[in-house]
């Protein structure tokens, strides 16, 4: 396997993992009755934002901020950790 075949590779594991765990997590602990329903239309949405993103449509920007507001987290590049903003201070949480 080439070089530009392995990154291609682990580009596209990295981004079924991406995909695979939210739902996981969605189908088991909040839509367990519901899941087979709106799975199928989530999992449409975020690869259609992904997709946004890439060509530019939706900046990542833009992403990150709106995440930052409706979860009260803030992402951050230190390989990524995620801080919870806290009344009393920060939390960091390794990812």
């Amino acid at each position: 396997m080439t070089l530009a075949e392995t990154i291609k590779e682990k580009l596209r594991t990295a981004f079924v993992d991406m995909l695979i765990v939210p739902c996981a997590v969605s189908a088991f602990d909040y839509w367990h009755r519901s899941a087979k329903k709106k799975m199928p239309e989530f999992i449409k949405q975020v690869v259609s934002l992904s997709e946004s993103i890439q060509v530019g449509a939706v900046t990542r920007e833009e992403i990150v901020q709106t995440f930052e507001e409706i979860s009260r987290m803030q992402l951050e590049a230190t390989w990524l950790k995620i801080k919870r903003r806290e009344s009393e201070g920060v939390t960091f949480l390794d990812v």
